[in-house]
């Protein structure tokens, strides 16, 4: 994941932090082979709740980090992405200042696979945030859902939470009609191999360098 990301047009390694649940040696040595920021923590909570929790800590972290940054990207560890990933937030993080209707950009189309979706430069609209690859505003972050974040003892998926009604608010996420990123992780506390190959294997994903996306300023 982390040599497609530093092979995306326009990666800047001292914008880029890996986030380790835990203190592990191995991942922490692979952030520093590639000259990136590597920042652990102790775990909270188990299974679900643990990594709902990761991600609390980890937004947190890079908004304090970045205390001049307006969004983030998340990525996470189980995802290729594309080689104009950053071109794609490039052009359509506007639309988040723009719109208050608007709940997130993501990289992924749920329903983009091979035999559905093949025009790079097309946007739509969707009631639901996707995620795998998405950039989050800080002020959503700070105003509504930090204080809000599920805690510890609530076995609950951040991102199930992330769409319920009374979190999302009726606002909608932009996303491709091809995927900017490609899931490839066959493991985990929510995956496996059988799911991997059913649902992710066969999504469309962009593999051009630059795409001028169509309709931006709808």
């Amino acid at each position: 994941m982390l040599r497609s990301l530093l092979s995306a047009h326009g990666a800047n390694p001292e914008m880029i932090t890996v986030f380790i649940d835990g203190y592990f040696e191995e991942p922490l040595e692979v952030t520093k082979l590639f000259g990136l920021r590597g920042i652990q923590h102790t775990p909270i909570g188990v299974k679900n709740a643990r990594i709902s929790q990761h991600y609390k800590a980890s937004l947190t972290a890079t908004f304090n980090i970045f205390p001049n940054a307006k969004y983030v990207i998340i990525v996470e560890e189980d995802l290729d992405v594309s080689p104009d990933f950053f071109s794609y937030f490039s052009q359509t993080k506007r639309l988040l200042e723009e719109d208050e209707t608007l709940y997130c950009i993501s990289a992924w189309n749920d329903q983009g696979y091979e035999h559905t979706s093949s025009d790079p430069s097309l946007l739509y609209r969707v009631e639901t945030m996707p995620g795998l690859g998405w950039i989050l505003k800080r002020s959503l972050y700070k105003d509504e859902l930090e204080s809000k974040w599920p805690t510890p003892e609530k076995m609950w998926d951040w991102d199930m939470w992330m769409r319920l009604p009374e979190v999302r608010k009726g606002r909608e996420c932009v996303i491709p009609d091809v995927s900017r990123t490609y899931h490839f992780g066959a493991s985990g506390l929510n995956m496996n191999s059988y799911f991997q190959d059913v649902y992710f294997k066969k999504h469309s994903f962009n593999t051009l360098p630059y795409v001028k996306l169509k309709h931006v300023d709808r």
